[in-house]
């Protein structure tokens, strides 16, 4: 019979939390770090033009609740379980699912950009900005999901720190290539949206190292009728924390449409800078 050593355990556990702890904070100082270049560079309509977009982009990101942290959860008590078969059914619903999802929200939204822009944006004066950054974004709704859910996979099969180095990382090549992209080539708003979807895209190159340690819980295999009902199993348990933050979204755009109508883009700056503070 299996002994659990209380020592071993919490030393996991602080760990764990402890790379937690700084995954959260290296992605928030990105945003914020993202959100000043933007400002410096293009002024204060550019970051105001990005935060009218965030609903859009909350939105997309929503998609990583729906579809990994489900799976991240249900993975983990496989792994617990020591039922690698399980585990890996789990891996694989989550992963076709992301591209899936994300193909279909891809053509979607990029056709879509210029209504769904006038939604978001009643400012002629910076919606040409707001079209030009959701363009870029809604290209990269595959990456930006699959980047959330191997983040959680990874994390739930024991390497809390790979998923830390991987979000450093990013942050870092976010910042780069704002300042490469913005004030070298002169891409412009579009430019610090590719840098984001870039940053997203080294985060998954990072994590996905994981799959190739023998070490590694997960496996992909054939999408069979097991794998149909671990899917539903997984959506099951993503969809409330997917739709709280739908309505996060919801309430970002209409504080940004009420700031908008009465104090202009100006009024949506602060309120983002207020936003970044928090």
């Amino acid at each position: 019979m299996l002994q659990r050593k209380p020592s071993l355990v919490n030393r996991a556990f602080w760990n764990f939390l402890g790379a937690s702890i700084l995954t959260t904070v290296a992605a928030q100082l990105a945003v914020s770090t993202d959100a000043a270049i933007v400002s410096h560079l293009m002024g204060p309509h550019a970051m105001a033009a990005v935060n009218m977009a965030m609903p859009v982009l909350t939105t997309f990101l929503s998609l990583n609740s729906l579809l990994g942290v489900g799976a991240s959860l249900l993975a983990a008590k496989a792994i617990g379980s020591r039922d690698s078969e399980e585990a890996s059914r789990v891996f694989t619903a989550a992963l076709y699912s992301v591209l899936a999802v994300g193909v279909v929200v891809t053509v979607a939204s990029y056709a879509c950009c210029e209504q769904i822009s006038r939604i978001v944006c009643a400012d002629d004066e910076i919606r040409p900005m707001v079209l030009s950054y959701l363009r870029v974004t809604s290209l990269g709704v595959t990456v930006l999901v699959l980047s959330g859910m191997m983040n959680m996979m990874v994390q739930s099969d024991g390497r809390p720190r790979l998923v830390t180095c991987a979000v450093i990382v990013g942050a870092v090549t976010n910042v780069v290539l704002d300042i490469v992209f913005i004030k070298m080539l002169g891409l412009g708003i579009a430019g610090s949206a590719w840098a984001t979807v870039i940053n997203y895209g080294v985060t998954v190159c990072i994590t996905s190292s994981h799959l190739r340690r023998k070490s590694c819980s997960y496996r992909i295999v054939r999408f069979t009728k097991q794998v149909w009902h671990t899917l539903g199993a997984n959506l099951k348990q993503g969809l409330p924390l997917m739709i709280a933050n739908v309505l996060l979204s919801v309430i970002v755009l209409l504080i940004n449409k009420m700031v908008d109508g009465v104090l202009g883009s100006d009024g949506v700056y602060m309120v983002a800078v207020c936003i970044q503070l928090l």
